[in-house]
């Protein structure tokens, strides 16, 4: 099945396709529930150019709503994943920053604030 729209380069035209028959049968399936139309392929599309100014790819992003049965566009999981531990080392950085500037004392050798205060008096 081949559809009109005219796409950026960015976008490659099976995954597009693949994305449109997917949700052209999930509109089928739920008797017109999950409707495909041109407002919702507008939309659909204007977020894959807000995913694509933010870097992410965005054909994994459509085989990715195909591959799960998700009617809508989000962000690959894998490069949310990537965010997370670049979160994560963050956290534990900051923990380290703790420790050094505590002589030793971690944030998780204490369950209070209380507690930590109590420590840092002797």
């Amino acid at each position: 099945m081949t559809t009109d729209t005219p796409l950026p380069a960015w976008i490659d035209r099976d995954a597009w396709e693949g994305f449109v028959e997917f949700r052209r049968r999930q509109e089928r399936q739920s008797r017109g529930r999950i409707a495909w139309t041109s407002r919702a392929e507008l939309l659909v599309l204007k977020e894959l150019f807000r995913l694509h100014a933010q870097g992410h790819d965005v054909n994994a992003s459509l085989d990715q709503s195909v591959r799960i049965g998700w009617t809508d566009v989000y962000a690959p999981r894998q490069q949310q994943d990537q965010r997370q531990s670049f979160r994560q080392g963050d956290e534990s950085r900051a923990k380290d920053r703790v420790r050094e500037m505590t002589g030793g004392l971690g944030t998780g050798d204490v369950d209070s604030m209380e507690a930590w205060r109590e420590r840092l008096r002797h």
